[in-house]
């Protein structure tokens, strides 16, 4: 049976959401960041808890006080879709790169997005 093409939408819009919040975490860019997510959404990454607006600004000054260079990139994005509702699992790798001495070092780290989404005024962004 083929996917309707609302759902290939939805789907699609939710996942080019996430490919900019990461591109706002690579820019140090927290407005970019916060496209992403609805007004009142909060954040949970486990070491940082608050509002995504809290979240994205903890995550530029990080950046901004400790590398030289972020990459942050996504993979294996599962939607499921419930009406106006959805969740999200995602693969994101990243390196960061920091000043080691007269060189510089990279941090790789591998984690997984588990994002919960609702669509308001039929615009789909991150809630938590």
């Amino acid at each position: 049976m083929p996917i309707p093409l609302e759902e290939i939408q939805a789907k699609f819009e939710m996942e080019e959401r996430l490919k900019v919040f990461c591109r706002g975490c690579d820019r140090n860019d927290v407005d970019l960041m916060l496209s992403a997510f609805h007004p009142d959404a909060m954040a949970d990454y486990g070491y940082m808890k608050g509002t995504a607006r809290e979240f994205s600004e903890w995550v530029v000054q990080t950046h901004e006080e400790n590398f030289t260079h972020t990459t942050h990139e996504l993979s294996n994005m599962l939607i499921s879709l419930d009406g106006d509702r959805a969740t999200s699992e995602a693969y994101m790798d990243s390196r960061l790169r920091y000043k080691d001495g007269d060189g510089f070092s990279e941090v790789f780290t591998s984690v997984r997005y588990l994002g919960k989404w609702e669509r308001r005024n039929d615009i789909w962004k991150m809630v938590h």
